[in-house]
């Protein structure tokens, strides 16, 4: 491109000329005095004004400005990253400066270098490898022996840290790799994420590229639990196919890049030099603590991760599965159930003696089955509550069951066609499966007539021949007839249940009658209260109807 010099009329008192190489030289003419100014247009061929010139008039007597240090707008954070970084300026150099990179000590750093270019700009190179720390860069003159100025620097490494922990499903920021409060000259930051890495999400992204800002700040989302639980259910099978001692040792080497990943994160500086820090980042549980850290508890069951893995159970699938206890005979001597995982801590609690509890560990065999002996002293009886809680929490209750041996010789002994009048009385209200049974066997002999009733009614052991008579007995005072049993049965049954020894063993716990005071009347109209055990009308001779007629 041709350039012309125009001067324009009372413009200045001097000329201006453009030199071969480029440079513009103004020559004040002789009435100049200092403090005139020279203004200069430079054009191109067509008369455009490409830029304006003012120059100022010297004294050439006058003594020249001392050389002093100007910082303003300079960034004093160097990075150890052997690159080149402006921190200053020195205003009215001489040229012969002179400048060294020093630590608190007065030391000079190793492997440092302060040039100053003609401009009077300071720039500061530090080797890598270098600790960030507090610097000084000191001006001197061309001697070195007269100081012009000093500049404080930092200098920074970045370093990220320890990995940043993550819980499954939540998002957390890394460390400023250069410190708490560092700003480094970083024109611009670009992340890439390590291989295994694919479920986590890490940010701030321009588009799919991780682009942290000039802090270098990295964001990391862990995946999810549920994705966690599937990642490891897909390699649990294969795990499990080594050795127990092994398998541990397989665990962490499948999934570290999965648990651990990094983001390695590229930095260039002003004035183009680079450097490289990699974000670490730990995929934790419930605890805080790695799904890779033997001791910990991921998914909070009560297990630690190595433990689980070795026993070759899901270590990120809580325990929400409650033992089983099988049933419980009275005066059991054993106490049997089933966890829903091998070696899986079982406590079961059993009633002791003067309303204590007793507590009974155990540990769940390699089919997931347990076992608990009870104590000598202590007699298991029908109702008594029997808990097992797992060591997650999850708790499963069972009561010892009836002594079926005991509940049927009860009802033979009452007579069998007695209870089964009750298909929809007492035996089906208090839910005895035993007495539904046998009374759907024999209903239909029922039906037939009164005394075979009383015929049926045998008597097997003494506890109930007293009972059985005083039933008898009622019957007769009322002149109970097929009709009357037909309709009040099943209150009958109800009143004599509800106070004996039927309902005892074979309802043991359970739901109590409704009937207060149960009440039959004879064709004659004689009344006897059976549920409450008073004769009423019963015990009385009747009184002849008086005849028709009679006053």
């Amino acid at each position: 491109m041709r350039f012309r010099l125009v001067q324009p009329l009372r413009q200045g008192p001097g000329t201006a000329e453009i030199l071969p190489n480029g440079d513009i030289k103004v020559t004040p003419s002789k009435d100049a005095k200092p403090g005139d100014k020279i203004t200069v247009v430079v054009k191109d061929k067509d008369g455009n004004v490409i830029d304006t010139i003012e120059v100022e008039i010297k004294d050439p007597d006058a003594t020249p400005p001392a050389p002093s240090i100007n910082t303003d707008g300079a960034n004093s954070t160097v990075p150890a990253n052997g690159g080149e970084h402006t921190v200053g300026k020195i205003e009215n150099p001489k040229g012969d400066e002179k400048g060294k990179l020093v630590d608190k000590d007065g030391n000079e750093i190793p492997g440092s270098k302060v040039e100053i270019g003609k401009d009077g700009n300071v720039k500061v190179t530090v080797p890598e490898g270098t600790d960030p720390q507090d610097a000084k860069v000191i001006i001197t003159d061309g001697t070195g022996k007269n100081p012009i100025g000093e500049i404080d620097v930092k200098i920074v490494n970045p370093n990220y840290g320890d990995p940043t922990k993550v819980e499954a499903g939540k998002t957390e920021s890394s460390n400023n790799p250069f410190g708490k409060d560092g700003k480094a000259p970083v024109e611009k930051a670009t992340g890439t994420p390590s291989n295994g890495s694919e479920d986590w999400a890490f940010g701030p992204k321009d588009g799919d590229v991780v682009k942290p800002g000039k802090d270098g700040v990295v964001t990391a989302t862990a995946p999810s639990y549920k994705t966690v639980n599937e990642k490891i259910s897909e390699k649990l099978p294969e795990i499990k196919s080594h050795e127990a001692g092994k398998r541990w040792d397989e665990f962490v080497k499948q999934f570290e890049s999965f648990v651990k990943p990094k983001v390695e994160v590229e930095f260039t500086y002003d004035g183009g030099s680079k450097d490289t820090a990699t974000a670490g980042f730990d995929l934790v549980g419930k605890d805080g603590k790695s799904l890779l850290d033997p001791e910990g508890d991921f998914d909070g069951d009560g297990k630690t991760n190595e433990q689980e893995v070795k026993e070759g159970t899901h270590p990120a699938d809580s325990d929400t599965t409650p033992p089983t206890i099988n049933k419980i005979e009275p005066g059991a001597k054993v106490i049997e159930g089933k966890g829903d995982r091998p070696g899986e801590d079982i406590t079961v609690t059993i009633p002791g003696k003067d309303g204590k509890v007793i507590e009974i560990p155990a540990t769940t065999d390699k089919d997931g089955k347990w076992k608990v002996e009870v104590p000598a002293g202590v007699d298991l009886k029908t109702g008594d509550t029997i808990t097992a809680t797992d060591g997650a929490g999850n708790k499963a209750e069972a009561r010892v069951s009836i002594d079926t041996g005991k509940c049927v010789a009860s009802a033979v002994g009452f007579g069998l066609p007695l209870i089964a009048l009750l298909p929809l009385g007492l035996a089906s209200q208090i839910q005895i499966p035993v007495l539904s049974d046998l009374a759907g066997q024999v209903d239909a002999q029922l039906k037939a007539v009164n005394t075979r009733i009383q015929q049926q009614a045998g008597v097997f052991n003494p506890e109930m021949a007293r009972q059985i008579e005083q039933i008898n007995a009622q019957l007769r005072t009322v002149g109970a007839d097929l009709g009357m049993v037909a309709a009040g049965i099943v209150l009958i049954a109800a009143g004599i249940l509800a106070g004996t020894v039927i309902y005892d063993n074979c309802n043991p716990g359970g739901p109590k009658s409704s009937v207060k005071d149960l009440e039959l009347q004879g064709s004659s109209g004689s009344k006897v209260k059976l549920s409450s055990g008073e004769k009423g009308d019963a015990g009385k001779k009747p009184t002849p109807a008086k005849p028709k007629g009679d006053k």
